[in-house]
């Protein structure tokens, strides 16, 4: 019982992994503006957005098809990272 996988149900993990990376650089970045280079206040926006991303990222990672168990290639590649 091996499954296998046809073109779209591989190319959409890959712009899962692809989101997943944008969104942590995106965090990154204001996280760097506010705690290193300290040229943005932090606000209770921001701290709203990185507290939804802690919840919106395993949702995000459970929408691939056939959604892998935790702890395949995806998620050394993109969640744990």
């Amino acid at each position: 019982s091996d499954i296998q996988r046809t073109g779209v149900f591989i190319l959409y993990p890959v712009f899962v992994i692809l989101g997943m990376w944008t969104v942590s650089l995106v965090a990154f970045s204001l996280a760097s503006k506010v705690a290193i280079f300290r040229t943005r206040k932090a606000e209770l926006p921001m701290l709203i957005v990185y507290s939804g991303m802690t919840f919106a990222l395993p949702l995000f990672r459970n929408s691939a098809p056939l959604a892998p168990p935790i702890g395949c290639l995806m998620d050394f590649s993109s969640f744990f990272w």
